[in-house]
Parts: structure tokens; sequence; C-alpha cells
């Protein structure tokens, strides 16, 4: 099925609006404090690191729509 450049560029306008108030920190701060056993599991775990990729991942999903509709 064919990507509508129209939906595309309604999730570039949401993933921006939504990074903008912080989507990745939300996400980890409710993700870490969801269960306790969660946050023990990734106490030794570079959470900027892997803030950073979890955006990069977001951007190349939105990027690879972009140009594979």
């Amino acid at each position: 099925r064919m990507v509508d450049p129209n939906d595309i560029s309604a999730v570039k306008e949401s993933f921006t609006r939504c990074m903008g108030q912080g989507l990745i920190d939300v996400f980890y701060d409710r993700f870490l404090s969801s269960r306790p056993d969660i946050a023990q599991r990734f106490a030794q775990t570079n959470v900027v690191h892997h803030k950073e990729l979890l955006q990069q991942s977001l951007t190349l999903m939105i990027l690879f729509a972009e140009k594979n509709p």
C-alpha cells in the first residue's frame, strides 16, 4: 500500500510538536517508573544514549516513509 503524502506530512508535524514537548524524556520517565523492576534492570544503562537512539530511529522511520511512499 502506498503511503499518502498528506499522512507523512501529518506525522512529521505531529512528531515535531511532540518532540518540542519532550516526547523522549516523557517516554523514558514513564517507562522507568512503570514498575520497580524496570528501573533496576536499566540502572546501568546509558539512558541519555538510548534517548538519542530512540529519537534517531523515529526520525529515520519518518524519512524512510517520506522517500519511499
